[in-house]
């Protein structure tokens, strides 16, 4: 093993307290000592990976599930030299080695540019697993939660994802079929699931940059039998232990590339059975994709819920074929806005621009009947009329709102309660989401401008020009997405700072 093997530390890494039985199960793991490793790996090849991480322990879980579920990988032992930077040491069916060094908790450490770049796109990912062959290069990022993907925190981390996948590294989101929302005074909680626009967005990234991105999900027993469903114990596990296995092998050996494309087309369709999944709505049992998203047209609704559907080639062959172009009869993207409903975007009168826009006539429709996080304007023509007329004291030009084009608008709150409160989240993450959904094709060309209208009135003393200076996951995210913001009824320029 490399001397080089020894990362920088800035300062100590804190190994935070366990939070769960992880340890209990590590008990029974093989301790190895730093000299019985090195021996090992001078009798066999061996490729060193580090994997670097929020904390310690959600690393721990990801190679827990390699240790419990992995049909490619087999634990040797671990090196707990020290306790708080753990050296996992796996042997692949041909007998080599690879060894994956924890160096949890970024700040501790002097990161290399590639992990730099990812985690500093949009938020930190849980997890960045890198080779380490004198350079760090990235193999896989992966997310893990506790609770399902639901309520506000639905898209807290569309963000990540899109910084892993730019950096061409596969991703894993880690989440769970269902799960409870607490604020609502209901026994136990009331049960909630994951949208499908969450799996056609992982499908989405996959196409549009090449580069496989995955939602996997876990069952939650006692939430998914009040819903009706029994999911297996085992499925959204073993598809993240071998995955991760087959990343790591293909990284270090160019080996089971043939197994890991069989395996992302199995998790694609892991993916799409969950759209397709019945559910009740109205008294009336439908599929999940038709309650979440209805205004699809009857092509796209196959492609992702047909078992005969051709999507999961043709995403594979997008990712491996650099060459290949978007199939017309794959294209999940291919809206036709007369399936779209008049979008109700809330209360209208605390969103005066929405107001004048519906009191002039112009059409304003969304992908889902009732409430509706977002809007589509149809006629850009007018809506630069109006926000010119009412909303420009500045004269900015409004170019960046291309009239050829419709516009995606996307109402924000940003401060929240009565102290005004700057907050980062959902907006940060959902301003990725519906940008990825509906502003562009799946050749990434821009179909659809975004326009950011912060309806909430700032706190006192607020400045633009200062804030997007900052470098703030939210303001990272209003200059990666919006094309234009107005904030307090009133443009400003995003670009010019």
């Amino acid at each position: 093993m490399s001397e080089d093997y020894k990362i920088n530390i800035k300062k100590p890494a804190v190994l935070r307290e366990p939070q769960d039985e992880l340890y209990g199960r590590q008990r029974k793991i093989k301790v190895l000592i730093q000299g019985e490793l090195e021996t090992l790996c001078n009798k066999r090849e061996h490729i060193n990976f580090v994997s670097f991480s929020d904390n310690t322990l959600e690393s721990v879980y990801i190679f827990d599930l390699i240790i419990r579920f992995s049909d490619f990988l087999t634990l040797v032992g671990v090196v707990y030299n020290p306790i708080s930077q753990p050296i996992y040491c796996f042997t692949t069916r041909d007998d080599k080695y690879i060894n994956i060094k924890i160096c949890g908790q970024y700040t501790a450490w002097d990161l290399p540019g590639s992990v730099e770049r990812i985690i500093n796109f949009a938020d930190i990912p849980d997890i960045v697993i890198c080779k380490f062959n004198e350079t760090f290069d990235p193999a896989i990022v992966i997310e893990t939660t506790g609770t399902a993907n639901v309520g506000n925190s639905q898209w807290q981390r569309e963000g990540r994802k899109i910084g892993a996948i730019l950096s061409n590294t596969p991703f894993i989101y880690q989440t769970y079929y269902s799960g409870t929302d607490r604020s609502q005074e209901v026994d136990r909680g009331q049960p909630r699931e994951p949208t499908s626009l969450q799996v056609l967005a992982h499908i989405v990234y996959s196409i549009r940059y090449r580069c496989p991105s995955f939602a996997i999900y876990l069952d939650n027993p006692d939430v998914d039998k009040r819903l009706g469903f029994t999911r297996s114990l085992v499925e959204g596990r073993k598809l993240i232990a071998n995955y991760l296995s087959l990343v790591l092998l293909d990284n270090a050996f160019n080996t089971y590339k043939e197994e890991k494309i069989d395996l992302e087309k199995v998790i694609f369709k892991h993916m799409r059975n969950y759209v397709a999944d019945s559910v009740v709505k109205y008294s009336k049992t439908i599929s999940r994709l038709d309650n979440d998203l209805p205004v699809l047209t009857e092509r796209q609704r196959d492609l992702l819920i047909d078992q005969r559907s051709p999507l999961d080639d043709f995403i594979v062959k997008r990712i491996y074929d650099k060459a290949s172009k978007i199939e017309p009869d794959c294209d999940v993207l291919k809206w036709n806005f007369n399936n779209f409903v008049a979008w109700t975007p809330g209360n209208i009168d605390d969103k005066p621009l929405i107001k004048d826009l519906l009191n002039s006539g112009v059409k304003l429709v969304s992908y889902k009947q009732g409430i509706a996080k977002v809007g589509i304007c149809l006629n850009t023509q007018k809506l630069r009329q109006i926000i010119d007329d009412k909303y420009n004291p500045q004269n900015t030009s409004l170019e960046m709102l291309d009239a050829s084009l419709p516009t995606l608008i996307f109402p924000g709150r940003i401060w929240k309660g009565k102290k005004k409160v700057e907050s980062g989240d959902p907006e940060s993450g959902e301003l990725y989401a519906f940008k990825e959904l509906f502003t562009a094709d799946l050749d990434n060309k821009k179909t659809m401008n975004l326009l950011l209208y912060v309806f909430v009135k700032p706190p006192s003393g607020f400045e633009y020009r200062k804030f997007i200076t900052k470098s703030t996951k939210l303001s990272r995210s209003f200059k990666y997405n919006a094309d234009l913001v107005i904030v307090n009824n009133q443009v400003e320029g995003l670009h010019e700072y």
